[in-house]
């Protein structure tokens, strides 16, 4: 659970609806853990919520025993009262001098939000259609553009810098194969659309053309080529063959199949039939 403490938060309604009216969240109940999720609850695999309340707790079935710990949760949140989300507004989760929250209310109220995953993002980089709120953190925003950022200069420069203008239709071919919705006909297109074409490519997902510069990147310009020349077929959902033979089921195991050395002739043959190719 991304961490709140010292800070004053915001949640940003990604559904405009709620930009004007509050959102009614309630505790939903996780059948794994077997309680509430509350952002006051236990969960075994987070070692900060050790002392935190149990289910009988939460329910008021129980007292929160001792008096210790019971001032600790002078705020608690049951499964039955809503916790209203508001677009905007400043949940304040500073702590004192004594290392308490100055607001017990907000602080209680800011970590339920956080913890309903499955309809707040934790930052507004996370965001996906399942999500109404987002948790406001500029640092982080700011943080995770920089990075994005600086992966689509280094994709880009790659392919200024590295990539000569005959390896373009080779980079086309990569990506026809290696991403999911990327279909380009590298043979009716010229240099400078295909340039233009990767270089938005680097825009959208930076991580697909470094790759290319690596040696899994080679593994699939070879595999990639021997599918354009025809010397392998590959028939999406059903795998890679060499005429009716199989060889894999999909990307992953091919590049395992050509990296196997029980395969080595194979291999061989093929890189030879493409030089001839090429020649």
């Amino acid at each position: 659970m991304r961490k709140l403490e010292g800070k004053k938060v915001k949640f940003i309604a990604v559904d405009r609806k709620y930009r004007t009216e509050a959102y009614p969240a309630v505790a939903p109940l996780d059948s794994k853990l077997n309680t509430f999720i509350t952002g006051q609850h236990i969960d075994p695999d987070d070692d900060t919520t050790s002392g935190n309340l149990s289910i009988k707790e939460i329910t008021g079935e129980i007292e929160i025993k001792p008096e210790a710990r019971r001032k600790k949760f002078p705020h608690v949140i049951n499964e039955v009262d809503p916790v209203f989300i508001l677009h905007n507004h400043t949940y304040d989760c500073t702590l004192n001098n004594d290392n308490k929250p100055n607001n017990q209310k907000a602080y209680a109220e800011a970590h339920f939000i956080i913890a309903q995953t499955r309809i707040v993002a934790g930052s507004k980089a996370e965001v996906s259609p399942k999500h109404k709120f987002y948790l406001e953190d500029k640092d982080a925003d700011a943080k995770a553009f920089v990075t994005n950022s600086d992966k689509i200069y280094e994709a880009q420069k790659l392919i200024r810098e590295k990539a000569a203008v005959e390896d373009y239709k080779n980079l086309i071919m990569m990506l026809n194969l290696s991403v999911a919705g990327f279909n380009v006909s590298y043979r009716t297109l010229n240099d400078t659309r295909l340039k233009e074409i990767l270089l938005k490519q680097a825009e959208v997902d930076p991580d697909s053309i470094t790759v290319a510069f690596t040696e899994r990147g080679t593994d699939i310009i070879f595999i990639a080529k021997l599918v354009d020349k025809k010397y392998l077929n590959y028939k999406p959902g059903n795998g890679y063959y060499e005429g009716n033979k199989f060889l894999a089921n999909d990307l992953i195991m091919m590049i395992a199949f050509i990296a196997d050395s029980n395969n080595g002739n194979l291999v061989s043959k093929w890189g030879r039939l493409l030089k001839e190719s090429e020649e």
